[in-house]
């Protein structure tokens, strides 16, 4: 009698993606939040950015478990907004480039996509999770500080929850204003992707009250939220 052995094939999308290399990048570049592209630029920070970006381009995410396809798709973004800054050693800030966010710069799944592609159109519709928004590091000063790890499946509800305390402890992020709407010393400015992105905040959360609650420590705010002059 012959024996008959069954045959597993791994699907490109059944495994998680090596994020090895993009994390060997954040580990030596990113201290703090502030990324250290001169010393990027001297190593092989891209070729590995590359790596990472390309496999992780082809893996089909809507066949992932959520936890995983989230990770994996804000890495993507941070990856590819790094690639796109080392790619322009001439410019000091990305808002030099034109138009750095409509650029159809890497692939997702089978398409290419641009960084405001793959956040508005994929990110924020299918996960429906505000503290996207205090993962996603456009690079401009608005946005929050780049995590010096890359998120995982196993871990990113707590590494979403930190980056919330964190960015919130941000002076870049929020601060009291000297003198609030209301007269008072209480009010917070808040940065400007908060007013973006209030819908999502809301829908979240409640309100932005809610959010700042919740990760603010449970600081009771006083003077209310100024979005009219954001920091």
């Amino acid at each position: 009698m012959k024996w008959l052995w069954p045959i597993f094939i791994l699907l490109p999308w059944a495994c998680a993606v090596d994020d090895n290399s993009y994390a060997t990048v954040l580990a030596r570049h990113v201290k703090e939040g502030v990324v250290d592209y001169p010393a990027m630029r001297k190593d092989d920070s891209k070729a590995l950015l590359d790596r990472f970006i390309d496999e992780g381009g082809k893996v089909h995410w809507d066949k992932l478990e959520e936890r995983e396809a989230k990770a994996l798709l804000i890495n993507l973004y941070n990856a590819a907004t790094l690639r796109l800054i080392l790619e322009h050693p001439e410019i000091s800030s990305i808002t030099n480039l034109k138009n750095p966010w409509d650029q159809k710069i890497f692939q997702v799944g089978e398409k290419f996509i641009s960084l405001n592609e793959l956040e508005n159109g994929i990110i924020r519709p299918k996960f429906r999770d505000a503290r996207v928004h205090l993962v996603l590091n456009c690079s401009a000063r608005s946005c929050p500080p780049l995590l010096s790890k890359p998120l995982r499946a196993d871990t990113l509800e707590n590494q979403l929850d930190d980056a919330c305390v964190g960015a919130l402890g941000n002076a870049r992020l929020i601060r009291p204003n000297r003198i609030g709407a209301s007269g008072d010393s209480n009010s917070l400015g808040l940065s400007r992707i908060f007013q973006w992105y209030e819908g999502d905040f809301v829908a979240s959360f409640g309100s932005l009250e809610g959010f700042l609650a919740r990760y603010r420590g449970g600081n009771k705010i006083i003077g209310g939220l100024s979005l009219a002059a954001p920091i």
